[in-house]
């Protein structure tokens, strides 16, 4: 594959904000990611590349802070993430791909608004809202590969500690990427020489990208953490949106 030089001098920064942004907020690097590397690169390519580097960031994410994993949030929302997953790429086929990312993007920026304006009376609510959260976000990474911000809005509402945040988001999404793998390498898309030799470049630039994030989530109270997600929700939607009608 050519690689202009345009690329070469965009792609490691893209990449290095993408990854403060995950360390910061605990996701959304997907989104960016994909969402400008497809303006230079085919998306057979970038979905793929994106999704190894996520899956060793939330590697990462989830081995440094082990300690804080909430193991029965994450029994509650693997099984139905896996099978809302499935569901996700059986719609691919059939559902309209313009409507489904408008109402997703129209969703996530009201929300984050919501949060936004209303940051300290967001009250914690039921592990009801597991099943149907995870059915959704699964559904959603089937279908657009970013089902992180449903997850981040669900477990955002169980869990008051930002290092527990952090680290059951990160494992969820371990959880999560590693079942896309199993169906990329069985599809064949992540043989790719250019996704293997794309993910090799720019894991350094990952890894510094998270380092830097996590040093600022250290230093952030939960409320600024809390309120950092909501802005990434907002510029998710829009994205979502402004692809959608592109």
């Amino acid at each position: 594959m050519h690689l202009d030089y345009q690329l070469l001098l965009i792609a490691p920064l893209v990449v290095f904000c993408a990854y403060v942004m995950y360390g910061v907020s605990g996701f959304g690097s997907g989104l960016v990611n994909v969402s400008i590397l497809a303006n230079f690169l085919p998306l057979t390519v970038v979905v793929p590349l994106s999704l190894l580097l996520d899956f060793t960031a939330s590697m990462l994410v989830g081995t440094r802070f082990q300690s804080g994993v909430q193991w029965r949030e994450l029994a509650l929302l693997a099984p139905f993430g896996l099978l809302g997953t499935i569901t996700g790429v059986v719609l691919l086929i059939n559902l309209p791909r313009a409507y489904t990312l408008t109402a997703l993007g129209v969703f996530l920026v009201s929300y984050g608004l919501y949060s936004l304006t209303r940051p300290h009376k967001l009250s914690l609510i039921s592990r009801r809202w597991a099943p149907p959260t995870a059915l959704l976000g699964g559904a959603i990474g089937g279908l657009f590969g970013t089902g992180g911000p449903v997850f981040a809005v669900y477990l955002s509402r169980r869990l008051q500690d930002k290092v527990q945040l952090k680290a059951t988001l990160a494992s969820m999404f371990t959880f999560q990427t590693a079942s896309r793998i199993v169906a990329y390498i069985i599809s064949g898309l992540l043989l790719q020489k250019a996704v293997l030799l794309g993910a090799l470049a720019l894991s350094p630039l990952m890894w510094f990208g998270l380092k830097l994030g996590n040093r600022l989530h250290a230093t952030l109270p939960r409320h600024r953490v809390l309120q950092t997600m909501a802005l990434v929700l907002v510029a998710t939607g829009a994205t979502l949106i402004a692809r959608s009608q592109g």
